[in-house]
């Protein structure tokens, strides 16, 4: 399957990665802190839905070319290449 790889502009790139990170990190945070949220076992699967549906959102706004920064993850011999200056 081929994905676009129409490049995405810096403040979609940057909504996507939040839209991407928020969920991972609060999945990370749920186990020590779900005592600190109000009512939050009444809301549990609320909560697990809406951080799933953000985290596909984010892989859908990140683009194309964020798909194949994941997908060079699971290949072995993939190397990143940075082109440009990377301090921008």
């Amino acid at each position: 399957m081929k994905w676009s790889t129409k490049t995405v502009s810096r403040n979609r790139y940057h909504i996507g990665l939040l839209l991407f990170f928020i969920p991972v990190m609060l999945g990370l945070l749920t186990p020590y802190v779900s005592n600190l949220v109000p009512d939050y076992e009444s809301k549990r699967v609320y909560m697990a839905v809406g951080g799933d549906i953000m985290f596909l959102t984010g892989l859908f706004v990140l683009g194309g070319d964020f798909w194949d920064k994941l997908k060079s993850l699971f290949v072995y011999e993939s190397k990143a290449v940075f082109t440009g200056n990377v301090n921008e």
